[in-house]
């Protein structure tokens, strides 16, 4: 009996540590600063883009947050012909969005986003990005979609977390190892 008892006594030791292991992990890792928060334009057209910023500019939760462009850490969009890229970004425009929720999802563009070194500009509205090539009358280029959040580092972390421990769980019910 004392046999088992120590087999088990060491499994439940085993188990304290790693959850200890783990809750100073997820300590460390919530006290590690804010995360980047990554939208995907989802469009039709032939128009492929993102932009990047760091979950710290959301300061004020609102249905309507405006943030400032200048806030952007990555920005790159197309059509296939005409580029733009984090260089090119208006530091003096802003983008709306809902931070009552997570991840904050994207509602409007506040002006003219970008205007790349040959002068073309792009503009994100509702639904839509538009560009605007340069010394073209009348042309626009529309892309009819929405930007999609990629999900935060942390909350895979998270799911990942549960995960193990679902399966900690389903093997502790099984008994110790033998």
């Amino acid at each position: 009996m004392s046999d088992e008892y120590s087999l088990e006594g060491k499994y439940m030791t085993t188990m304290r540590t790693a959850l200890g292991v783990v809750a100073l992990w997820l300590a460390s890792a919530a006290g590690a600063g804010a995360d980047t928060l990554t939208y995907t334009w989802v469009g039709n057209n032939g128009f492929a883009g993102y932009f990047s910023l760091d979950s710290s500019a959301f300061t004020n939760p609102s249905t309507f947050e405006w943030i400032s462009e200048s806030s952007l850490s990555a920005f790159y969009f197309t059509d296939g012909a005409i580029t733009f890229d984090f260089t090119d970004v208006n530091l003096a425009s802003a983008i709306a969005f809902d931070s009552t929720i997570s991840p904050p999802a994207y509602i409007d563009g506040g002006g003219i986003t970008a205007t790349n070194t040959s002068g073309d500009r792009l503009i994100f509205n509702v639904d839509q990005v538009q560009i605007l090539p340069f010394g073209v009358a009348g042309g626009v280029e529309n892309s009819y979609g929405t930007f999609s959040s990629v999900p935060e580092p942390a909350s895979v972390s998270l799911l990942g977390l549960g995960l193990l421990g679902i399966a900690l769980a389903a093997r502790f019910r099984r008994g110790p190892l033998s």
